[in-house]
């Protein structure tokens, strides 16, 4: 079956007013943003706490000599990845240099109101009794690297956290995840 379509010239509108009225409009958002950056004073950000303080009167004097104002240094990690390696650290099924790894990934996801690590242990696999313990998407692209147990110092019950080198496809490695194990 066919059907006769009758042929019909589709065209733009003859005046382009359209094209006219954003371009008038666009030029109009640009002229105003520049008044009003020129008009108007920046604004002073506040210090942060860290910068506040100067490092040293050495320093101060030193670049105040200079005409230089003397830059302070933030704080550099989370107390968290300050926490020291446990003194006993027992791998099982892993090597040494792999173990070390494993037990400073674990103690950067403890949270610092927890008491000082006394003892670790590393297995070679993971704890997943079911999806909380290890969720899909902390597996998805990621190898297994372990599993860790880690005692305080003071006997409170212990925790287990999971390790994976975790990646994004096949070529990216991003380095190691952990997690809390909720159950054990």
């Amino acid at each position: 079956m066919t059907f006769e379509v009758p042929v019909s010239a589709v065209s733009r509108s003859r005046a382009p007013r359209g094209v006219l009225a954003v371009a008038v409009a666009s030029i109009a958002i640009v002229l105003a943003a520049l008044i009003a950056a020129i008009v108007a004073p920046p604004a002073a950000a506040p210090l942060p706490a860290w910068a506040a303080a100067p490092s040293s009167p050495e320093a101060t004097s030193a670049a105040a000599a200079l005409g230089l104002a003397a830059a302070a240094t933030p704080p550099f990690e989370p107390a968290s990845f300050n926490r020291p390696l446990p003194t006993l650290i027992d791998c099982h099924q892993v090597d040494r240099a792999q173990c070390n790894r494993v037990v400073r990934a674990a103690l950067r996801v403890l949270p610092d109101e927890l008491p000082v690590v006394g003892h670790a242990e590393v297995w070679g696999s993971l704890v997943c009794n079911d999806n909380f313990d290890c969720p899909a998407d902390y597996l998805k692209d990621s190898e297994p690297v372990g599993s860790v147990f880690v005692g305080f110092g003071d006997g409170s019950p212990g925790v287990t956290v999971n390790v994976v080198d975790w990646g994004y496809g096949t070529g990216i490695r991003l380095g190691l995840r952990a997690w809390l194990v909720p159950t054990f």
